[in-house]
């Protein structure tokens, strides 16, 4: 068997518990609607509301809109799962005393590091397409039924958000990964509190003499912003439906910024596996 597919079958093994976490999260929420369901049906004085009418909007701005909404919850859980996984990726095996064992093995250091990042990158995030996809089945049920469904809009409107949470779960991942390598323990918060350590300095240093240093938080903020994103309740009357189907995707993807995002990471994760290599192994 492939060597790579028996590291990551290991990875897998050690994080699964945390990585399916957004599958409950998401069985308690369809469980709750069902008991609420329930209750409103035996109880006549309760109404459901919220699908007998659709307001007077174009179709394929309500797919657009209510798809992106269905990414938002398990997007959130996502990023937070990534950290968490991130944060102790690279100090798991030596907490466990497993470190000097798998340091011993025929198997290359990066093919060994690269199972950890892709645990808490590419393993979370086909957890979180796999329960968009589900929830884009739901919700688009009810659209169907009310003869109000449009493939392309909906589609995309789940896709688009989704592709904004992978990437900033990309950027935070790798940071994260890269504190882990520094930090045995509590990476993400030590490398938060390093972080904004540092943004202080950078904004008292520019008060006091003048200069415009870009500060760290700044930097990271303007990297991972996606501009136009959200849409107000008062602009969807107004929304070209072709622009959030084509253009917005220069804003989310196609474009510099994405590619700053990707070299950023891949410099993380470089820099992470260096730190990792010549890092010392105690027995204890």
């Amino acid at each position: 068997m492939n060597k790579f597919k028996i590291l990551l079958k290991k990875d897998w093994i050690i994080n699964k518990k945390s990585l399916l976490i957004p599958f409950w999260v998401t069985a308690g929420f369809y469980l709750l609607m069902l008991i609420s369901l329930a209750i409103a049906y035996f109880h006549k004085d309760a109404t459901i509301s919220g699908f007998s009418e659709f307001p007077p909007f174009p179709s394929g701005v309500i797919n657009y809109i209510g798809n992106m909404g269905i990414v938002a919850l398990p997007g959130v859980i996502s990023l937070l799962i990534t950290i968490l996984i991130m944060q102790s990726a690279l100090n798991e095996d030596m907490r466990k005393n497993y470190e000097l064992f798998h340091r011993s093995q025929p198997v290359s250091l990066w093919a060994r590091v690269g199972s950890k990042f892709m645990m808490g990158t590419a393993a979370n995030w086909a957890v979180l397409f796999i329960i968009s996809i589900f929830n884009f089945i739901v919700l688009n049920s009810v659209l169907i039924y009310h003869k109000q469904f449009v493939f392309g809009a909906a589609f995309t409107g789940m896709l688009q958000p989704l592709v904004v949470i992978m990437k900033t779960g990309l950027v935070l991942g790798s940071m994260t990964f890269f504190a882990s390598a520094i930090f045995k323990d509590k990476a993400f918060f030590k490398g938060t509190v390093v972080l904004v350590s540092l943004q202080f300095m950078f904004l008292i240093l520019n008060a006091i003499f003048n200069w415009h240093i870009p500060t760290p938080l700044g930097l990271l903020t303007n990297l991972m912003e996606t501009k136009n994103l959200a849409i107000s309740g008062s602009e969807i009357s107004e929304i070209d439906l072709n622009y959030l189907l084509k253009d917005r995707w220069n804003e989310i993807l196609f474009n510099m910024k994405t590619v700053y995002q990707i070299l950023l990471s891949a410099v993380f994760f470089v820099a992470a596996t260096f730190i990792y290599d010549n890092r010392e192994v105690k027995i204890d």
